[in-house]
């Protein structure tokens, strides 16, 4: 899946509400050496901003395989929590940063979704950072992301991918996700998996 890790920053266009959760659905399709996967599932993401705080459960299915996990961004420690697997490893993390539309992006369309009462202002963008190409869509009253989708190669790995948001929410509903689990607090285990979180705008 095609990432950029965090390029968010205080921005000429938009940010995105300080507190706020949604259920996403990802698809992508990779190509490694001429093997094909196609690699889908769900995410339920809660972005803190107040607390810079991001937690996310994850089922992604590759192939046969599907993986479940946790991820817990705690900024103010710089520490990032994996669990997959009954195993929790950490890593590092930057400083927080807002959840913005980055300078670098260009606005490429500023249309709309549905009709009379349900009309929805969107604003598309488009980040290119050499060899992929980036586009999210945001709602144009609040910056709330709703599609994102991605193009290009990592690695050596070509590959398409998207992320639908939905069900999206302001507030948090319940902060009990941002609770280190208690397998965390024993050493920390490296595990050679590949996790999606995240996106290249949110």
């Amino acid at each position: 899946i095609l990432q950029l890790g965090h390029v968010t920053a205080q921005t000429k266009y938009c940010c995105t509400p300080p507190q706020w959760e949604s259920f996403n659905i990802v698809l992508s399709g990779r190509d490694v050496n001429g093997t094909k996967a196609l690699i889908n599932g769900t995410e339920k993401v809660s972005v803190d901003g107040t607390n810079e705080r991001i937690a996310s459960f994850s089922n992604i299915t590759v192939g046969a395989i599907t993986a479940r996990t946790q991820i817990i961004q705690d900024f103010k420690n710089g520490t990032m929590y994996t669990i997959q697997g009954g195993v929790c490893k950490t890593n590092p993390l930057p400083a927080w940063q807002p959840k913005c539309v980055p300078d670098a992006a260009k606005m490429v369309a500023d249309t709309y979704f549905g009709e009379g009462d349900n009309r929805i202002d969107v604003q598309t963008f488009q980040l290119t950072v050499p060899p992929n190409i980036f586009f999210v869509n945001v709602a144009k009253t609040d910056c709330a992301p709703m599609f994102e989708t991605a193009y290009g190669s990592q690695n050596g790995v070509s590959a398409v991918s998207q992320k639908t948001y939905s069900n999206y929410t302001l507030g948090i509903q319940d902060p009990t996700v941002f609770n280190i689990p208690d397998i965390c607090n024993q050493k920390a285990v490296h595990i050679p998996v590949t996790v999606h979180h995240g996106g290249a705008f949110f």
